[in-house]
């Protein structure tokens, strides 16, 4: 971007003072709310730290609350933003306390510092450099509180930790950067609209040529314009992916697990869409939010432990409710960024697909223990293609299962844990399903072998025994119930061609596929 008057940028600042004050806000109230509920996670981990951790909680949600009501009853400015880079400064002192308490870098409330710069980078409207120097402030604090106070024993898991704290900051500066630049283009783009219209009722009368050449340059400003507000809403869209992709890393599981879980309910919907049963909810639009929502129904796994969500072996009943959590975490999240950022379709559809998609038809799933059409279409429609991917790809514990296996399971769990409709148009595209996971699964495997890595991957969620232990293996023969998980490797290779190789492969006759859309593919 050219050179902008100083001038300019104070009256932009200005002009963005009540989307300051509204999104401090914002800050105030999720941090006063979230950060004591994040308690209850302290009385199942850490029950010896659950009193001193809840005061510490109870300190940060009152002075947040008394910041929303200093800034609600009080004209501050462009002041407003000390308050919420207070609020994070207040919050984060919290957390860093608690890693400290908890022997530094071991323990994985660590990822508290990553919805610290979510806040930072994504709600709060300031300048780049802003959002450089706190963030930056925060993560040194952090670390000079580890190396005070704890001993580093570990140092490829102290780097590990380290990593993913640096790149969920690395994603939220650009994002915060490429936010605020847009935010400034479009009140440029309002200050030349609102020139070229006083422009244009000066010289209307009687100078049709110069009129016509005015609402040309109109028009193309509008659409500039909007162009520029769909670019602002898929860098929306590529900060929850980004963090949808964040969570699964953690895993260093299944590569282009959610590519494959956006191509298979993509396949999956547009047949459903053929039958009467659904045809006037499975619109172009809905598929399309699915598949962009598709990728988000595992993102309350984000809060849960390590020691939990890698554990190979069998869990406890209480490592066994912990995961279980990961749904109603996950519908929290998205409600939050939902009703910061309005009604957005997609949005929705993740909310409902990460609350319910390990809902089971007859009414044995969780966390509400809804049954048959009760459950959000879209949840259905996931929950089949999660758990065909998870059958054919590789766990720690176990090799991928064949294609016919899967849907032998598949068949089997019909009106138990599927519905038997979605199965039904499983069954119609499974060859077009196979053949895209193979040519995925092959490609990544090449990707994987040039970064000279390994094949590894996380197995599905537990499944209970009799004698009250938790088997790791997410499926059994009779009565079928299969839970998964969706671990994905945090770093990313730009391939453009394998959304198009896909296509050319599944195509047949008389089906469209549509290819979803990959934020990492955008250069």
């Amino acid at each position: 971007m050219a050179r902008i008057d100083p001038l300019v940028i104070q009256r932009f600042e200005k002009d963005q003072i009540p989307l300051l004050k509204s999104r401090v806000n914002v800050i105030f109230l999720m941090a006063a709310g979230m950060v004591p509920i994040f308690g209850l996670a302290d009385y199942l981990l850490f029950p010896d730290h659950f009193n001193s951790f809840m005061a510490s909680r109870f300190i940060v949600a009152v002075f947040c609350l008394l910041f929303y009501w200093i800034n609600t009853h009080r004209e501050l400015g462009q002041r407003s933003m000390y308050l919420g880079i207070a609020a994070c400064y207040m919050v984060a002192l919290a957390i860093i306390k608690m890693i400290v308490d908890l022997g530094g870098y071991t323990t994985s409330y660590y990822a508290g510092l990553n919805l610290i710069f979510i806040g930072l980078c994504v709600f709060i409207p300031v300048r780049f450099w802003y959002v450089i120097f706190h963030s930056t402030m925060i993560y040194l604090l952090y670390l000079l509180m580890v190396f005070l106070f704890n001993e580093i024993e570990n140092p490829g898991l102290f780097f590990t930790n380290n990593m993913f704290v640096l790149a969920t900051l690395a994603i939220m500066v650009v994002g915060s950067h490429i936010n605020y630049h847009l935010r400034l283009r479009e009140y440029l783009l309002r200050i030349d609209l609102d020139r070229l219209r006083q422009q244009l009722e000066k010289y209307s009368q009687g100078l049709e040529i110069k009129v016509k050449k005015k609402d040309e340059d109109l028009i193309q400003k509008v659409r500039e314009l909007r162009n520029r507000q769909a670019r602002l809403i898929d860098t929306q869209k590529a900060s929850i992916f980004g963090l949808a992709k964040l969570t699964e890393s953690r895993d260093k599981g299944t590569g282009e697990h959610l590519f494959r879980i956006q191509v298979y309910c993509n396949l999956i919907a547009q047949e459903c869409s053929k039958q009467d049963r659904h045809r006037e909810v499975l619109t172009e639009a809905f598929i399309t939010d699915l598949t962009d929502s598709c990728v988000l129904h595992d993102v309350g796994k984000v809060a849960i432990p390590d020691e939990v969500l890698l554990k190979p072996g069998r869990l406890s009943d209480q490592e066994y409710e912990t995961i279980k959590s990961h749904t109603v975490l996950g519908r929290n999240v998205l409600e939050a960024i939902e009703q910061r950022l309005g009604d957005e379709a997609f949005l929705s559809l993740g909310r409902d697909i990460a609350y319910s998609h390990h809902e089971h038809y007859d009414g044995t799933g969780y966390p509400q223990g809804l049954k048959g059409e009760a459950i959000p279409l879209a949840a259905r429609i996931v929950a089949v293609a999660d758990a065909y991917d998870a059958i054919t790809s590789n766990r720690c514990y176990r090799h991928s299962l064949p294609h016919q296996e899967a849907v032998r399971r598949i068949i089997q769990a019909s009106a138990t844990q599927f519905d038997p409709f979605v199965v039904d148009a499983f069954l119609q595209v499974q060859e077009q399903i196979c053949q895209a996971g193979e040519l995925i699964h092959a490609q990544n495997d090449q990707v994987e072998l040039s970064l000279g890595n390994g094949v590894s991957s996380v197995g599905d969620q537990p499944e209970k025994q009799p004698d009250g232990s938790i088997d790791r293996h997410g499926f059994r023969e009779a009565p079928f119930v299969q839970e998964t998980s969706s671990p994905l490797q945090t770093a990313t290779v730009i391939r453009p061609s394998l959304g198009r190789a896909v296509q050319n492969r599944v195509t047949r006759p008389g089906h469209t596929f549509v290819t979803p859309a990959r934020p990492w593919n955008k250069r």
